[in-house]
């Protein structure tokens, strides 16, 4: 029985395998002889303030990722600040409390 249920678990990964090479290889004949008609994606070039379109400069990208990141920094800084300090909690109202006695 152990035999059987290897054989069809060893059917199984075949066949995903299978499916997945034959979806792989047409993701490649796509891009070997891909067109424009067929979708090709394009990359956009950056653009300045004043859009302007430019080169990718890999410099100025790693400034500005840096300058987003000193950002969102400051950001959870603020938030953990805020967490840490205490809050004042004010009850409204009170529900009733039932207690279930079944032991």
């Amino acid at each position: 029985m152990d035999h059987r249920n290897n054989a069809s678990s060893n059917k199984y990964l075949n066949s995903v395998l299978t499916v997945i090479a034959v979806m792989l290889g047409l993701i490649a004949t796509e891009r070997f002889f891909g067109s424009s008609a067929t979708g090709q994606t394009a990359m956009a070039a950056p653009s300045d303030d004043n859009g302007n379109v430019g080169l990718i400069n890999a410099a100025d990208q790693r400034k500005q990722i840096i300058a987003e990141l000193k950002s969102m920094n400051a950001k959870l800084d603020k938030m953990q600040g805020s967490i840490k300090s205490p809050m004042p909690v004010k009850v409204l109202e009170m529900p009733a409390i039932r207690v279930d006695d079944k032991k």
